[in-house]
């Protein structure tokens, strides 16, 4: 089994098989009382070790608290998480997508191509 992640220009999405580990489906549950468990404790290690978890194994509270106190989170761009008995999905929307900055890079980008395509042909 392998986890999964999908890079999207609007999205991140983390696909890993195995469901919750006391059975639960997470769309049905309160994010705020589930309890700590580590599935996979070499992860959690790596991750530790980098700074982008605190091995405790639960990110849910901080994930979605985070998402909801950054300045251009909307409702509909809301962290979604998915269980069922096999496996386990998290979609992280990007907050950026669509904004200034992000309109200003592909204009960048686009200008560069066209540069590109004027000097080779």
């Amino acid at each position: 089994s392998e986890v999964h992640i999908d890079i999207y220009d609007d999205r991140l999405t983390i696909y890993s098989p195995g469901g919750m580990p006391d059975g639960t489906r997470i769309q049905e549950r309160d994010l705020s009382s589930i309890s700590s468990t580590r599935r996979n404790p070499v992860l959690a290690d790596i991750f530790g070790r980098l700074g982008y978890m605190e091995r405790q194994g639960s990110g849910f509270k901080k994930i979605t608290e985070t998402y909801r106190a950054a300045h251009n989170y909307r409702d509909e761009l809301e962290p979604k998480f998915y269980s069922d008995a096999s496996s386990f999905q998290v979609t992280l929307y990007n907050l950026n997508y669509g904004t200034a900055a992000t309109a200003n890079r592909v204009t960048i980008e686009t200008k560069m191509l066209r540069l590109r395509l004027r000097l080779t042909g």
